[in-house]
């Protein structure tokens, strides 16, 4: 829908992390060494996730754009990695900008609480959909220009971290939601751009969208962001 995706748009323009190269690493030597990233892929995050017990799988995205990456932490919650600026579209590879979503049930939330997260968020910013009964949370770092590996994964972690904080200030308020709309019929009205617009970082595709319905509604406030993110990282 134009309103939700230039909301979003807004939204997601405050939120891009711009990551210099130096960033601090870490003593876990259960982690990979700090290494430059010049651009990103797919294989890139599936390594540096794995590290955090986050399982991933690549999902076929809307035609001419790069797949899409299911991550699930340790604790069953659901997010979303989106590439951009890829030299290698099919393989997702070669990117130089990253985004990670994931979305929740709006059911009992104010706007109250709303302003509460954007401001005590670390680097995610919410937006609320109230046409498909939900809140989409982001986050996006540029990687052009280079960056570390460490502060990739350190963002990813706050982005969890954010979303942790949130799913326990919401323990016991809700925990399902009845959606308007079925996933496939709410999937085209969710952060889609104009029709024949080119694709942009802000608007989420077709196909994420779909997901990100599903995502709402599995993502309870049980579900654990952080479970097997080593405790070096959450300090």
């Amino acid at each position: 829908m134009p309103g939700i995706c230039k909301a979003v748009a807004a939204v997601l323009s405050l939120v891009v992390t711009i990551s210099g190269a130096s960033a601090q690493s870490t003593s876990n030597s259960t982690l990979s060494k700090n290494r430059v990233l010049e651009t990103i892929s797919a294989a890139d995050v599936t390594a540096l996730l794995a590290e955090l017990s986050i399982t991933t799988a690549l999902s076929e995205n809307d035609p001419g754009l790069p797949p899409f990456m299911v991550a699930t932490t340790a604790g069953g919650a659901t997010f979303f990695v989106n590439f951009d600026g890829c030299t290698d579209v099919a393989a997702a590879a070669g990117c130089i900008l990253v985004g990670h979503f994931t979305a929740g049930a709006n059911l009992g939330l104010s706007y109250d609480d709303l302003n509460e997260f954007n401001t005590l968020a670390q680097v995610t910013r919410a937006v609320n959909d109230t046409q498909n009964n939900l809140v989409l949370f982001a986050h996006q770092q540029i990687i052009s220009g280079g960056v570390g590996s460490d502060n990739y994964r350190l963002n990813l972690v706050l982005f969890l971290q954010d979303m942790q904080a949130h799913a326990d200030r919401r323990q016991g308020a809700v925990t399902s939601v009845s959606f308007e709309q079925a996933a496939g019929a709410a999937s085209s009205k969710i952060l889609s751009g104009e029709p024949g617009a080119a694709a942009t970082p802000e608007a989420i595709s077709t196909a994420m969208s779909h997901r990100l319905v599903e995502t709402a509604i599995d993502n309870n406030w049980t579900t654990d962001y952080t479970a097997g993110v080593p405790a070096a990282l959450k300090e």
